[in-house]
């Protein structure tokens, strides 16, 4: 499975790339030569819309021009570059940090961290190890799946399927006070 760095032009694209389950990282104030040098020495493949790779920068070892257009274009463009699975890894990593989401055995470690309606509705939820955000296959999931294009298969809303043990998004009860007061 290929991981990725993007340059600062395409976090809208790495966030999609992580929603797919693709270890995909980005650092807005790292220089394009700095980006190269981690690509390289971590075997990522460099996303990036500058056309000056190999004029005006080093060459990175695996790399891919991606057109700049809108950031679902780009997913789609880079989907068929690499020819990339859309549905192994669905809502596997956390989209804030990047880091493998872990299935969490006893929900009832989370009463008090999701808002309650959605502790009492979902039966399975996810965590991430690095952020701690817990994550549900909640409406966010199916929305979000459409806004990409996918389609979830029958097993991926149901709570044995690989997607819905390892998908879902939202926030801890604290965060969505913080945001919304």
């Amino acid at each position: 499975m290929p991981r990725f760095a993007l340059d600062r032009m395409l976090i809208k694209l790495g966030t999609y790339l992580r929603i797919l389950g693709y270890d995909s990282i980005w650092d807005p104030v790292l220089r394009i030569h700095d980006l190269i040098r981690v690509a390289d020495t971590e075997g990522r493949v460099l996303l990036t819309c500058n056309k000056h790779l190999g004029s005006q920068f080093p060459t990175p070892k695996q790399w891919l021009l991606v057109p700049s257009t809108t950031p679902l274009d780009q997913l789609r463009y880079v989907i068929a570059s690499m020819r990339l699975d859309t549905h192994s890894g669905l809502f596997s990593r956390c989209v804030k940090c990047n880091a493998p989401n872990q299935r969490i055995h006893d929900k009832r470690t989370v009463r008090g961290v999701v808002p309650e309606p959605v502790w009492l509705r979902f039966k399975t939820f996810t965590r991430c190890p690095v952020c701690g955000s817990v994550y549900w296959f909640g409406t966010h999931v199916r929305n979000t799946s459409a806004t990409l294009g996918l389609i979830l298969r029958s097993e991926d809303s149901t709570a044995g399927g690989a997607s819905a043990e390892l998908g879902g998004c939202g926030e801890s009860e604290q965060a969505h006070k913080e945001k919304h007061s």
